[in-house]
């Protein structure tokens, strides 16, 4: 659907020309699209467009170095054996990026091994070309590209969704490493869990007890969990103080920190001089739920005192307690059992388990085997040290690390996540995913790095960080590293040519002439002007002449031919500086075409089983809108716009298309209306359906009333 399922008058009339041709065929390398693109590499401005392709390759293949290639090429196709021709398209093979194959239109380099043929020649542009027109589901027609939306739909989306979902992979791949490096990778379990397999891998009972604590616990004080000071501020939180307020009142207090509870300093003096015994919170005037909004604040020997109340409470009283917090753990009989771990979790107290670093970070349960506390967690006791029994300290301090380490854990409460624990799943039973020692291993992250980023030594993803763009699946039609390096070649091999340096592969002086070039040469191979004179049986190339000597077979000859073309290759690329950037943009060339084909095989995508459908076409107008939000270099917007057939309205139309979704986006953001979409919602017309309801005469029919 186009942008939030509206369509507007360019998709409507993008659609029409699509899928219907109307205003002509919008996929046609027809000239007229106002572009002027600089090449960063090249430095030359141009039109990268499908007819900037196809005029640029006709005007390369024009040269005369190009048709004497392609004379020989059809020469060589037509009588020599498959081993012959073999053996020209090899002629590149081996010799690295430092000859000059462009003379003879093969393929060069790593490019030869993806697109040279098991047998016969494999020409550069020909190929290209054809390979282009099947990208737009189409044909080549007296040199230009005739396209065919029903089936370059297709395309597109098989190439846009390998690009969109392999990027996220990649990109994930190259952040992964990352992944917890400022801390510890705390295993699989953990963090599927978000944590709190930490605490328990016995999730279900952990959910159990978590759901009879009510208010007991404050998760977004979970550092202070077992503070008597932290559970009095619960409870007050709660509601009200209930059977603690008298507690707390008796409570026995420093005059040195009197002040700082709340006291004032005449309060304070007053109450010294007239109590001959220890000052009480009730002597001082301070309200016992001031002293439980300080809570954890509250002095650890002040803190002892609460716990000490907390432990004198009846059975009565305790069980006022638990219905302020809305506790109904049946274990805790105590108040004491209140800030006691074992009595809150009962269930799973024996699988609770916390962070513990030692030679390296793991977990440890928090009780041993025989229920006392590990004592590995000793000095975690510290920050209650006065405040509880020691045990109750250390417990209460490993277990509040274990909690956490839960990200987010401030902000929920007991209900949430008791409902979230209660669902949760481990990796139980998978430990090659429990057992990872790091969140993704190296060698998943070299697959997505390494095998989606090169093959047969062709970089694949030419975006930034290794990501792919869509003109690395079907760029060459749009120009994508091809326009470009053509442009640049026709020029140079022009200097070439008009210098006479070029004349050393296509000039014909004579088949015993050593100014023949060596093209020629073949031609007159193939032509049998070195077959053996009876009674003569060898094959003999006069001296000076390329490949010149005496040879017993005929394909002995052609092969010293061959290894005639491979020297000048070489002699010619050292002595031309042109002939090094001609062979530069066609390494280039070549390693898009190579890059295209490998991308391809990868998705299966076969250019030449592609179905023609005509809602191929529909639906690629219905995505133009979001096409035209990819404005990456090389994205779908670029592309589109490079395809697209400027002399016909719905080439001209879907690029209206995504200049329209790019302006509603931006739009949107400053809170303006764009009136452009039209309604798409069909007048009603309800279906009769069988009733799925009683009426009341229906109901009493079938009710048992004895």
């Amino acid at each position: 659907m186009a942008c939030g399922g509206a369509i507007t008058a360019t998709v409507l009339t993008a659609g029409a020309g699509l899928a219907g041709n109307v205003g002509g065929n919008p996929l046609e390398s027809i000239s007229g699209a106002p572009l002027n693109i600089t090449d960063a590499t090249t430095g030359l401005s141009g039109s990268p467009t499908m007819a900037g392709l196809t005029s640029v390759q006709s005007a390369v293949q024009g040269l005369p170095n190009m048709a004497a290639v392609t004379n020989t090429v059809s020469g060589i196709t037509s009588s020599l054996p498959a081993s012959y021709q073999q053996s020209f398209s090899n002629m590149a093979s081996g010799l690295g990026d430092n000859v000059f194959s462009a003379g003879f239109d093969v393929f060069s380099g790593d490019a030869l091994s993806v697109m040279g043929a098991s047998s016969g020649i494999t020409n550069v542009l020909p190929t290209g070309l054809e390979n282009a027109a099947k990208v737009m589901g189409g044909s080549v027609s007296a040199g230009n590209i005739v396209g065919n939306a029903s089936k370059f739909g297709s395309v597109l989306g098989a190439a846009e969704g390998f690009v969109g979902s392999s990027n996220q992979m990649i990109s994930a791949a190259t952040n992964a490493a990352s992944s917890f490096s400022g801390g510890t990778f705390p295993g699989m379990d953990a963090i599927s869990t978000g944590g709190l397999s930490g605490v328990t891998n016995a999730l279900p009972d952990f959910g159990t007890d978590l759901g009879k604590l009510g208010s007991t616990v404050d998760f977004s004080s979970i550092g202070n969990l077992g503070s008597p000071g932290q559970l009095l501020k619960n409870m007050d939180t709660a509601g009200n103080l209930g059977p603690m307020y008298d507690k707390v009142a008796d409570i026995k207090i420093d005059p040195r920190i009197a002040g700082s509870l709340g006291g004032s300093l005449s309060t304070v003096t007053n109450a010294i001089a007239n109590k001959t015994g220890g000052l009480t919170v009730k002597d001082l005037g301070i309200s016992a739920s001031d002293i439980a909004q300080l809570g954890p604040a509250l002095p650890n020997n002040v803190q002892g005192q609460i716990y000490d109340a907390f432990g004198d409470l009846s059975t009565t009283e305790v069980a006022d307690v638990k219905g302020i917090l809305k506790n109904t753990q049946t274990g805790i009989t105590n108040g004491a059992d209140l800030m006691n771990p074992q009595k809150l979790f009962p269930t799973s107290s024996s699988t609770l388990t916390a962070p513990l670093r030692t030679a390296s970070v793991g977990e440890r349960a928090i009780y041993t085997a025989n229920g006392s506390v590990n004592e590995e967690f000793a000095s975690l006791g510290t920050a209650l040290a006065g405040a509880l029994p020691e045990d109750l300290a250390v417990a209460n301090g490993a277990l509040a690390r274990s909690f956490g380490q839960i990200k987010g854990i401030e902000k929920t409460t007991p209900e949430t996540l008791t409902a979230a624990v209660n669902s949760l799943e481990t990796n139980k039973d998978l430990p090659l995913v429990q057992n990872q020692t790091q969140y993704v291993s190296d060698d998943v992250v070299n697959y997505w790095k390494t095998t989606y980023g090169t093959d047969s030594n062709i970089q694949l993803a030419t975006g930034p960080n290794g990501t792919f763009s869509v003109s690395d699946v079907i760029g060459y039609a749009a120009g994508y590293n091809s326009f470009a390096p053509l442009q640049q070649n026709q020029i140079l091999m022009q200097e070439l040519i008009d210098s006479g340096a070029m004349n050393v592969f296509y000039a014909d002086n004579g088949s015993s002439s050593s100014n023949t070039g060596i093209l020629i040469v073949m031609d007159y191979f193939i032509a049998g002007a070195y077959d053996p004179i009876a009674p003569a049986t060898d094959y003999i190339i006069p001296a000076g002449v390329y490949g010149a000597g005496t040879y017993a077979t005929q394909e002995d000859c052609w092969n010293g031919i061959i290894a005639a073309a491979k020297q000048l290759m070489q002699d010619f690329y050292n002595a031309h500086s042109q002939a090094q950037t001609i062979q530069a943009n066609f390494k280039r060339l070549q390693e898009q075409q190579a890059r295209e084909k490998l991308i391809r095989s990868k998705i299966d995508l076969d250019l030449d089983v592609v179905p023609a459908n005509t809602n191929n076409a529909v639906q690629l107008a219905a995505n133009l809108p979001n096409y035209g939000l990819d404005t990456s270099a090389g994205g779908t917007a670029e592309l589109l716009e490079r395809v697209m057939n400027f002399s016909s309205t719905g080439g001209q139309a879907s690029v209206a298309a995504m200049r329209e979704a790019r302006n509603i986006d931006k739009l949107a953001e400053a809170n303006i209306v764009q009136d452009g979409p039209i309604p798409t919602t069909p007048p009603s017309n309800p279906g009769s359906l069988l009733s799925g309801t009683y009426t009341v005469a229906e109901a009493d029919a079938i009710i048992i009333r004895n």
